[in-house]
């Protein structure tokens, strides 16, 4: 077969360092502008990007050459940089992310989802919500380890 054929979704989640308090509404219209555009330059789709004051949530489809890591590495030192030199010199996002496979059935759910964060987040507390995301897609983690 000369060809790979694929549908690799994933929902990807990451946090400000220390869950500072950094993004805006308007700091967010930009920051996701500037997801976008990275997410085009390493030729990877991006469905959704929504999130809160802090943290981010994407919904991106995957080459078979891609490994997650690698873009979400790209993603965030990239946006980093950016934050650093448009909103604080001292911001950073926390180590570490949470990904999730999507089934392309799940596509439109999942995109609603990330669209509605700020809607969301008037009911439900990002660390509650991170936790409810691990349980619920079966990811092991410790307590006193998450944060």
């Amino acid at each position: 077969m000369s060809h790979a054929f694929t549908s690799i979704l994933i929902h990807v989640v990451f946090s400000t360092k220390n869950r500072s308090k950094d993004l805006t509404r308007e700091v967010r219209k930009d920051l996701y502008s500037y997801l976008t555009d990275v997410a085009h330059k390493t030729e990877t789709r991006l469905f959704a990007v929504g999130g809160g004051l802090d943290h981010v949530h994407l919904l991106l489809e995957l080459k078979p050459t891609s490994a997650p890591a690698d873009l979400v590495r790209a993603l965030k030192t990239n946006s980093s940089r950016w934050l650093r030199s448009t909103l604080t010199p001292d911001f950073a996002w926390q180590a570490g992310y949470a990904a999730f496979s999507v089934s392309k059935s799940m596509r439109s759910r999942v995109t609603a989802y990330i669209q509605g964060q700020e809607q969301h987040h008037k009911r439900v507390d990002f660390e509650s919500e991170y936790v409810s995301l691990l349980k619920k897609n079966e990811i092991e983690f410790e307590n006193d380890r998450l944060w």
